[in-house]
């Protein structure tokens, strides 16, 4: 099933993340598929792992998608009360500017940027 929601995936991220590792570790168990859904199909979904610091725990929303992720996002605090339950004092997303607003209002806040350089081997003369 989770291969099915995630196969039109275009994947945003930057090479962390590929169809076959999420697979995988929803099959392992370190992420977890969260699914908002009407009697006839899939309408939102979510990916999700615990991030464990050693110092704190927090909920690593990974991955989210659909075509009613606004009406999904409305009920992200029972994800968020599964991750307290496990010992989660936190929550942390990586996303692009668009759904960081959508995040806004339910108290979640940039914290900080990230930025990416490709790095190439440079042939010496």
């Amino acid at each position: 099933m989770a291969g099915k929601l995630l196969a039109g995936l275009q994947l945003a991220a930057h090479g962390e993340l590929t169809l076959a590792g999420i697979h995988a570790a929803l099959c392992e168990g370190s992420n977890q598929l969260w699914i908002y859904h009407n009697e006839m199909d899939v309408q939102a979904w979510m990916v999700t792992s615990i991030a464990d610091y050693g110092s704190l725990k927090r909920l690593r929303l990974l991955l989210m998608g659909g075509e009613q992720l606004d009406k999904w996002l409305g009920h992200i605090d029972i994800v968020e009360r599964w991750a307290i339950s496990l010992g989660c004092t936190e929550a942390e997303a990586w996303v692009r500017p668009g759904l960081r607003k959508k995040l806004d209002k339910f108290k979640y806040a940039k914290a900080y940027e990230v930025v990416l350089k490709k790095l190439e081997v440079k042939a010496s003369n």
